[in-house]
């Protein structure tokens, strides 16, 4: 139970972009979507659109599932429901423990232009705040190095495989393999980020390259305000004890 609610934690904040290369230094928490090495791959896409399948390799577990992804201008949007994820933490009593809780959906807002990013669960009603550092998550902070890799298509498209390096302020580096789709304005069909403890890679089904609604954006008025996970996690188990679920 205990190594379930770690990885549920991890994934919660990991699966929305790799882990931020500042933070990991200092073994603090990333802000979920933030990751400026991400941002920096989006930065010639204004605005778009689309389902992905997304495959995370994390602390020697490994998860895989379907996302939605909205980008706009610096601000993205993930919703995913994590009782169609595949992996050794989603075992059947898992996942039932997760619907009892309410947190088996899970929508992340977040991006260089707000000073909070959202942790939101829609069964729930509730969201957490998470404090959204300008400095960590602006990819102008970032040294980025490419190297061209050749052509490869992907999903029958033709893209421009990339290599990029990316260092921050203090030296450290992430990796990532990029696939631009030549046919989609060199649009980041596939991206494979990576560094000594994690892996991610996001592969973009049929995206729309035009702007998302402006309230995807924005957490729901009537929903309440947690300013820790832990918080919102203590009290979900507790109305799940008290409507009888039978948590194990």
């Amino acid at each position: 139970m205990k190594k379930y609610f770690l990885l549920l934690f991890a994934l919660t904040v990991f699966v929305f972009a790799s882990k931020n290369p500042v933070q990991a230094q200092v073994g603090g928490p990333s802000v979920p979507g933030a990751d400026p090495f991400l941002l920096s791959i989006f930065k010639d896409i204004k605005e778009f659109s689309a389902p992905a399948t997304i495959n995370i390799k994390k602390d020697g577990e490994a998860l895989s599932g379907d996302i939605d992804f909205a980008y706009s201008d610096g601000k993205i949007r993930i919703s995913l429901d994590m009782t169609k994820f595949k992996g050794e933490a989603m075992a059947p009593e898992a996942i039932n423990i997760l619907k009892q809780m309410g947190m088996d959906t899970i929508v992340s807002i977040s991006g260089t232009s707000a000073k909070e990013a959202y942790v939101i669960y829609p069964s729930l009603k509730s969201f957490v705040v998470i404090s959204n550092n300008a400095e960590i998550t602006d990819p102008s902070s970032l040294k980025i190095d490419k190297t061209e890799l050749g052509d490869e298509s992907i999903d029958k498209q033709k893209c421009k495989k990339n290599k990029l390096v990316a260092t921050d302020k203090s030296g450290k580096k992430q990796e990532a393999i990029v696939w631009y789709a030549t046919n989609l304005k060199n649009f980041p069909l596939q991206i494979k980020i990576s560094d000594p403890d994690n892996e991610v890679t996001l592969l973009f089904k049929n995206p729309k390259l035009e702007a998302p609604s402006a309230d995807l954006f924005k957490v729901p008025q009537n929903y309440k305000k947690y300013n820790s996970m832990q918080e919102l996690m203590k009290s979900a188990m507790e109305q799940a004890l008290k409507n009888g679920g039978g948590m194990k």
